[in-house]
């Protein structure tokens, strides 16, 4: 039994932390017999080699904490498929590429906000939309034949 859940400890630690549910839990003592000091126990991976006398609360502990990362794992879980069908989700991925290709590439750091290339990607992204908008208001202009003012449109950028 102890090797089957020697198994299992990384990949549930793993999860654990990606869904930010905390595995470690501070017992008074610790089995030491100093019953002022204090021992950090990881409910995972120390399962069992914890203390005896703590043997209902470290198994009522480590549900709760199951409990949780299950939990938090649904709640990511409905959002997947929630995303899934989301339009806007599908074409922010699709303007993420060129930005994830440099990361993978290490040209550019997940971290780093301010990179002179992000913020140019940034603009060209800014200026794409906005001619994509233009371009869709002149269409649907022609096609309703709403006349848009253009000759007043140039004036003003000149």
């Amino acid at each position: 039994m102890e090797h089957l859940l020697n198994k299992l400890v990384s990949p549930v630690a793993r999860d654990m932390d990606m869904v930010g549910v905390r595995h470690g839990v501070t017992v008074s003592g610790g089995g030491t017999g100093k019953p002022d000091r204090k021992v950090q126990y990881d409910l995972l991976a120390d399962f069992t080699t914890f203390p005896d006398d703590y043997r209902q609360e470290r198994l009522e502990a480590l549900t709760h904490r199951l409990e949780m990362a299950i939990g938090a794992y649904e709640e990511r879980k409905r959002d997947a498929i929630r995303d899934w069908f989301n339009p806007l989700f599908w074409i922010a991925a699709v303007i993420r590429i060129p930005v994830s290709i440099l990361e993978f590439a290490g040209l550019i750091s997940t971290y780093e906000e301010n990179s002179a290339i992000i913020k140019f990607y940034g603009w060209a992204v800014r200026i794409a939309f906005l001619s994509v908008l233009v371009f869709l208001a002149a269409f649907l202009a022609k096609k309703t034949s709403f006349s848009l003012p253009w000759d007043l449109l140039g004036h003003l950028f000149k």
